[in-house]
């Protein structure tokens, strides 16, 4: 039987925890600001843009048959991890325009 990690039935990476409120003046600049959920072939994604820019991913949850690798969950310039089968890898990247995240998908078979 497979292990739930790697099947999508528990969702891995850290646990989205409550964000400090946007027009709070006195958060920190890499702080999450801005999130955005991305769904994917491979798996959900949870991301965030701090306000000074940097993107991190909150958490991430493989679909069934995957599993998550090459996790940089930031804070960085760009954010990504690629979700991984035995058939298919598909590459998440999260970088932030405008303090909002965007993620570019790039799903091999």
């Amino acid at each position: 039987m497979a292990d739930p990690a790697e099947v999508g039935a528990e969702p891995t990476g850290p646990a989205p925890s409550a964000l400090p409120d946007p027009d709070d003046s006195e958060s920190s600049g890499d702080r999450p600001r801005a999130r955005h959920v991305e769904r994917t072939p491979g798996g959900t994604v949870v991301a965030a843009c701090a306000r000074n820019g940097q993107a991190s991913l909150l958490s991430w949850s493989p679909a069934q048959g995957f599993r998550a690798d090459d996790i940089d969950d930031g804070p960085d310039d760009e954010a990504e991890l690629t979700f991984e089968s035995d058939e298919r890898d598909v590459d998440v990247t999260v970088e932030c325009r405008d303090r909002k995240p965007h993620a570019t998908i790039d799903a091999d078979n």
